[in-house]
């Protein structure tokens, strides 16, 4: 019996007995399984219910080759699709929604984004465009992304917002009640965020600024901060930062964190301490593809700001609000760098922060050792002794020798993580002109890091790391002198991991040079 595709109606044996075929010999066209099989018949074998895992994938890698060959590497081949979507309706596509298998329903999205897009600008199927909205919900991560990539594509108002049953589907998907529940939601939102800038959708725009605002319930502060971690990653999104800006989502995060330190409620700190962590994240280099942006650095400003109050050591707070205002700060000068000094200079956080360098708890001393560490290179191009003026807070009279002395102590802290905080301070120092000036003058410097007996792999790293930095400054071998500088590029070609480590032990040397400060 013929197939409208060409080829025959057969068995589903049949059906593998040729995709297996087709499968193992190289370079043989899909037109070849068309005619042998038909395309009809391909698809139907996917609801059969008698096909292996393995079967199942096969029959979809081939179905896939039979796609890219009709329609062509180019979606210009209208006549082609014409043909898909005869030889595959729409109900089928709709249908193979419901596969166990995830493959297939991925494959469906992908067929639903050749029939729509046939379909034309102008109309749209209804069973498609729901089958599309329900796959944002799917547990499968790549449906759910293929769902949300191929709605962009067609664009929201075709999908959805041309539609009330569609829109009601897709608002219940928003309110967490489908099948997936956050994975349908999140998906959705991330959709809204996507199509803010590119989508003309003013129903798609208001429904965003409802359902954003309709987590900023002020009566369950908990019940915010969950809401806050669940949208943290639209920051990576394109847009939306800009969509969290526009809606008063940064505004919101930015009040509570400030309630941390105006009031004495241990939920408020709380809150604020789990806003600290959401705002880190938001800030992480990886989110943003554009460092040099200083427009999506300034919309971080009030969130700076915030914290920045959480760093005023004339108030009393937990070290953990300190240290997660820190982390912000640290993590925002590293993500922005140059870029985003003017932000840092005009927040409140810089002052408050480098008023509690000279003293914070020793608790706090790798968060503010590592911070400052960050300032230091974010600042490098801003101005000559800009870094300088701020590794000078590390001593109370904020002189710089002073400031190295209490370095110079905490680098043989028996606390690993103090030892690594000042090793990363010392490498962004000895980067900066100033730096090596500093460095070469302070006696016993070059001997603590020449001396690489910590037991700590990752401190050793850290100083290799740092006299790699002093031997490619240009004017390194005029400061330090022959025997100094030859030491320091011994110890750059070390590698720390093939070294025998042992306990910390006084250095003599350092010893004499803290004595005689």
């Amino acid at each position: 019996m013929e197939d409208s595709a060409g080829g025959h109606q057969g068995s589903i044996e049949e059906v593998l007995e040729s995709v297996r075929e087709f499968r193992e010999t190289p370079g043989r066209q899909a037109s070849w399984l068309v005619e042998r099989v038909g395309v009809r018949d391909l698809v139907s074998s996917l609801s059969s219910g008698l096909l292996t895992r393995s079967d199942t994938d096969q029959v979809v890698d081939a179905i896939r080759s039979v796609i890219r060959e009709l329609v062509g590497t180019q979606s210009g081949s209208s006549e082609a699709v014409l043909r898909m979507t005869d030889l595959v309706g729409a109900s089928q596509l709709v249908d193979g929604l419901g596969h166990p298998a995830a493959c297939v329903r991925e494959l469906c999205v992908e067929c639903i984004m050749l029939v729509a897009r046939d379909l034309g600008e102008g109309s749209s199927d209804q069973g498609l465009m729901l089958g599309l909205v329900a796959a944002l919900d799917d547990d499968d991560v790549s449906v759910s992304q293929g769902a949300k990539t191929t709605i962009l594509n067609l664009g929201l108002d075709r999908v959805i917002f041309d539609n009330q049953r569609v829109v009601e589907k897709f608002k219940g998907i928003l309110d967490g009640t489908g099948a997936s529940k956050e994975v349908g939601r999140v998906r959705g939102i991330e959709l809204l965020i996507e199509g803010w800038a590119s989508s003309a959708s003013e129903q798609g725009r208001a429904l965003l600024d409802e359902k954003l605002k309709a987590g900023l319930n002020p009566g369950d502060l908990l019940s915010q901060l969950a809401w806050f971690e669940s949208i943290s990653p639209f920051a990576r999104v394109p847009g939306g930062l800009e969509v969290l800006k526009d809606t008063g989502v940064i505004e919101h995060m930015g009040n509570l964190v400030a309630d941390g330190a105006a009031e004495e409620d241990v939920e408020r700190a709380l809150v604020a301490e789990g806003i600290l962590r959401v705002i880190a994240h938001m800030m992480a280099p990886e989110n943003f593809a554009d460092p040099d942006d200083e427009g999506k650095a300034e919309i971080f400003l009030p969130l700076l700001n915030a914290s920045g109050l959480l760093l005023n050591p004339s108030i009393e707070l937990s070290d953990s609000l300190r240290e997660g205002a820190a982390l912000c700060l640290g993590t925002f000068s590293t993500t922005f760098g140059s870029s985003g000094w003017k932000v840092i200079e005009g927040s409140k956080s810089l002052d408050n922060f480098l008023r509690s360098c000279s003293n914070s708890p020793r608790s706090l001393l790798p968060c503010y050792y590592e911070t400052l560490s960050r300032l230091i290179l974010a600042s490098s191009t801003s101005s000559a002794n800009r870094g300088l003026d701020m590794f000078m807070h590390l001593s109370p009279n904020q002189e710089a020798p002073s400031a190295m002395t209490k370095l110079m102590k905490h680098a043989r802290d028996p606390v690993d993580s103090i030892r690594l905080s000042v090793w990363s301070l010392f490498s962004s120092v000895a980067d900066q002109s100033w730096g090596l000036t500093l460095v070469a003058d302070t006696p016993g410097w070059v001997d603590l890091l020449c001396s690489l007996d910590d037991v700590n792999v990752d401190v050793r790293e850290k100083r290799v790391e740092t006299a790699n930095r002093v031997v490619q400054q240009p004017h390194a071998k005029e400061l330090f002198g022959d025997s100094r500088f030859s030491r320091l590029y011994a110890t750059a070609r070390k590698s720390p991991h093939t070294l025998d480590p042992r306990p910390p032990r006084p250095d003599p040397m350092v010893d004499i040079a803290m004595d005689h400060r």
